[in-house]
């Protein structure tokens, strides 16, 4: 019986290594950019997602005021007003939408003790307190790894703000070297607005708009939804190279292994079983034999 002490381990690590796949390729439903920043036209503020939704649309709205407020975007802007193609922003036409809008900065880097003193204002204005976490600060320097030489950072800032140009006089000055990228959560993770595009629209684009609300540039159209995601769960890998959007699909586990996978831990389990009573019985009676 000892030799088969290894299989209800093997059937837990199974079913743990199982769940950890499941969540791992659980779908992000956002509409997450990242964004090549040499590409970005001048006095670029914000960056919205448009979309092709009809005034007669149940999701559609005149103007957002929530967002217009929000941003200090009037109803007079030109994003507001665009519509080309039958494409209109999601930010200012997509009944409650969570856009973002605004492009953000991310730094990953080291800095040393002497460079961090020597900048000491500067990091006590952005670095997030104890008792504050990411969501609650738009702007924000955090660290990550922490010794007596110095430590390991990263920050957030929105895209070509002040505070953004502050950091990056500070990286280039001190001569640090950082990794960094920039993106925009243009529908900020809410599940039933990115279920409701997906369904309606096929395309989208991305437009570039300055402060006053100004289009500066618009990108192609791409399409956003794939004829394997019916079958197999799927992220949307959205780049932004200037007019150029680039829309790809990573794929998760089928979901007929999703179905079918949870079931092989129990059949072994009774195989298990089965087998350790049919040798307990053989057992038995080689014993009464004796």
């Amino acid at each position: 019986m000892k030799k088969f002490a290894f299989v209800p381990v093997f059937v837990l690590l199974f079913a743990l290594c199982f769940s950890m796949v499941c969540y791992a390729w659980n779908p992000s439903k956002s509409f997450d950019c990242y964004i090549d920043y040499d590409k970005i036209p001048e006095n670029t503020a914000y960056v919205d997602m448009l979309i092709p939704l009809k005034d007669s649309d149940k999701n559609y709205t005149a103007f957002n005021q929530v967002n217009g407020e929000k941003f200090n975007i009037s109803s007079d802007s030109e994003i507001v007003h665009y519509n080309k193609g039958g494409y209109v922003s999601y930010t200012f036409h997509f009944k409650d939408s969570v856009s973002e809008f605004i492009p953000y900065h991310w730094v990953d880097f080291y800095c040393t003790k002497d460079v961090r003193n020597a900048n000491a204002e500067l990091f006590q204005r952005f670095l997030l307190k104890d008792d504050e976490t990411d969501e609650e600060r738009d702007i924000y320097l955090r660290s990550t790894y922490l010794e007596e030489e110095g430590g390991s950072y990263n920050a957030m800032f929105p895209l070509n703000s002040e505070y953004d140009k502050e950091f990056d006089r500070l990286l280039k000055d001190a001569d640090i070297e950082y990794s960094d990228f920039f993106s925009c959560f243009v529908a900020n993770h809410d599940s039933n607005q990115y279920a409701a595009i997906k369904k309606n629209c096929k395309t989208i684009k991305f437009a570039y708009v300055d402060k006053a609300g100004n289009v500066l540039m618009v990108s192609n159209a791409a399409k956003i939804n794939a004829f394997r995601e019916k079958f197999v769960p799927a992220n949307l890998d959205i780049t932004l190279h200037g007019k150029k959007l680039d829309i790809s699909f990573s794929y998760g586990p089928p979901f007929y292994l999703l179905v079918v996978l949870p079931f092989i831990p129990l059949t072994i389990i009774l195989i298990s079983v089965i087998f350790f009573i049919v040798r307990h019985i053989k057992e038995r009676k080689q014993k009464n034999i004796i």
